[in-house]
């Protein structure tokens, strides 16, 4: 085949990977118009860190050390954000998966802290398993080391070795076939908005691992930098609390729908309850 007849695809045949992007970007689409006030949350969140990360890369002779930290911290906001829009694109398994990736190595941030030794032992801990293990712990006695090991574990159970959140949480979405006798199952809108709820239990406090060797090291530099990471702290404690409790009663709302089906059969959506859309540590 020469590269003309290569270029060349009829509009029947789709690519694969096409088709997959179309359904994705759908997805997203429909979650911020949905819950645009989630979608304005989950940004904020973003923009915070990244503001944050971005005056300690300004900081006057970072030591080598402390590069590398900087470097594994955006590392985890990078895997947090990827993990979320895997989330809205309704692959739950992956988008928990790499929210156990940022949840680790928050931890292993945590540790290294200003130790030359076990940053050295992070770099070679494909060769010193044991000691990397024993070494590398949650601190539990911290209460965000606490939280960021929670989440953790659920996505251990659920996504990097269970692989049952997607089957977990699916749903009718319609039929193919003949007299439609192939089910189509879809990820369905809770299994959707509880991973998203992790997501957001465990963003802050990743972040809080993340930052407190820097901020703990170099105060005098980042006083307002660090007003604004507290303040934002706060803000994700009580929107936390207020998502979880939105959710609580639309599931509720769904599951009574859910007994009282229409006379054809189909179920009424619940309307969705939405958390305060103002979470920003700038107040914007």
């Amino acid at each position: 085949m020469n590269r003309s007849q290569r270029g060349r695809r009829p509009k029947k045949d789709r690519h694969p990977i096409d088709e997959i992007l179309r359904f994705q970007h759908r997805w997203i689409r429909e979650f911020t118009e949905e819950h645009p006030g989630v979608w304005d949350i989950i940004g904020s969140d973003i923009n915070v860190i990244q503001m944050t990360q971005l005056a300690v890369g300004h900081q006057p002779n970072l030591s080598m050390i402390e590069v590398h930290r900087l470097h594994m911290w955006q590392t985890v906001l990078n895997y947090q954000t990827q993990s979320v829009i895997l989330i809205l694109q309704h692959d739950l398994n992956t988008g928990l998966a790499l929210l156990r990736m940022a949840a680790e190595l928050s931890r292993d941030v945590h540790v290294i802290g200003s130790a030359d030794a076990r940053l050295s032992l992070w770099m070679e801990k494909n060769k010193k398993r044991h000691e990397y293990r024993k070494t590398f712990r949650f601190n539990r006695s911290l209460p965000q080391a606490e939280i960021v090991f929670g989440v953790y574990n659920l996505c251990s159970s659920f996504g990097v070795h269970g692989h049952v959140s997607n089957s977990m949480y699916s749903e009718l979405a319609g039929r193919a076939g003949k007299d439609g006798k192939f089910a189509l199952l879809d990820v369905s809108e809770i299994g959707i908005l509880e991973s998203v709820g992790t997501w957001l239990m465990g963003f802050a406090p990743m972040h809080h691992l993340c930052a407190r060797e820097f901020f703990d090291n170099r105060l005098s530099n980042l006083t307002e930098e660090f007003s604004l990471f507290r303040e934002f702290e706060m803000n994700s404690m009580e929107l936390v609390q207020s998502y979880h409790a939105s959710l609580k009663e639309l599931k509720q709302e769904i599951k009574q729908e859910t007994a009282n089906l229409s006379k054809n059969g189909r179920v009424v959506r619940a309307k969705r309850a939405q958390p305060p859309p103002d979470n920003s540590a700038f107040g914007a």
